[in-house]
């Protein structure tokens, strides 16, 4: 007995889109997309690089966030109306406009590759692995300048390094991604954080991410950064080391003027 499928217009529009992609020879994807994206901030490159990963075809948005045009702050609040316009926004044409890098990040899997997500069981664990993950390099960053404060910093982040790994192990024995060879959602979010941590603490406090790893048996956890780190979308979508210090730099600046404003 032959059963009537019905579709919404939007996924009607994506496989019109797909089908036009193959007869004219073009892998992206089609579907309508726009990432506004300062091109800096670690949570905007999170949906960046899951564009990158599923091969969409989507607008880039530049937005000087010191600087917020009108345009900008009207459309943030299309999303979420009355909150501080920041990045990630992401325009779905015909469909709707989302912020925060979270749900802007899943978004994008769950559409245009949903076998990256093997079981609800497997998304919990994703998600788990977002929140818990050991890559806050500000935490250290903003103790920089007081000794005591920051070897305690440093022995927290090792341990954390060492926590993570037992996690890691958990979720997937071998690797090299958090689910085998498999390299999704959670990764593409942990990806420029772990990035970042790389870059800035041996730049300003002299700590070397690996040997840390090293130090702490923390080999699982060693083998996901250098994995994550190669991947093609997160290169294609890091930001200039200069230009990553230069913006953390400007970062903390704010930060210690702030700390002195409370004294």
């Amino acid at each position: 007995q032959n059963k009537s499928l019905t579709t919404t217009p939007g996924e009607t529009m994506l496989f019109l889109s797909v089908l036009l992609a193959a007869i004219v020879g073009n892998s992206k994807i089609v579907y309508g997309l726009r990432l506004w994206n300062s091109g800096t901030c670690p949570y905007a490159q999170r949906t960046w690089i899951a564009l990158e990963e599923v091969g969409a075809d989507y607008e880039m948005q530049k937005v000087d966030l010191q600087n917020k045009s009108e345009e900008f702050i009207a459309k943030y609040s299309e999303a979420n109306p009355g909150g501080r316009a920041k990045v990630p926004v992401l325009e779905v044409e015909h469909a709707m406009t989302l912020t925060e890098s979270v749900p802007c990040t899943e978004y994008v899997f769950e559409k245009f590759a949903p076998a990256s997500f093997q079981s609800v069981e497997q998304k919990a664990q994703a998600r788990l692995a977002v929140e818990i993950h050991p890559f806050n390099y500000f935490q250290l960053l903003r103790v920089r300048n007081d000794p005591e404060a920051l070897a305690d910093a440093v022995s927290s982040f090792g341990a954390s390094m060492q926590h993570f790994n037992s996690f890691l192990l958990t979720c997937s024995p071998e690797g090299p991604y958090l689910f085998g060879d498999t390299f999704g959602f959670a990764d593409a979010c942990i990806a420029p954080f772990a990035q970042r941590c790389l870059i800035t603490l041996r730049f300003f406090i002299d700590i070397e991410l690996f040997e840390v790893c090293t130090l702490r048996n923390a080999h699982r956890t060693k083998a996901y950064i250098e994995a994550i780190l190669d991947r093609p979308s997160v290169k294609a979508t890091a930001p200039d080391s200069d230009v990553l210090l230069e913006s953390t730099k400007t970062m903390l600046l704010r930060f210690d003027d702030t700390k002195e404003t409370k004294r």
